[in-house]
């Protein structure tokens, strides 16, 4: 999910804010 953030952020390389914003989508949708 990191990578499609990036992709959709227009960034080469995942960054730590496309980890942290991952991380929300998949807390909020009870995958963890």
């Amino acid at each position: 999910m990191a990578r499609t953030i990036a992709n959709l952020a227009g960034e080469e390389k995942i960054a730590p804010t496309h980890l942290a914003e991952a991380l929300q989508h998949r807390l909020k949708l009870g995958m963890m």
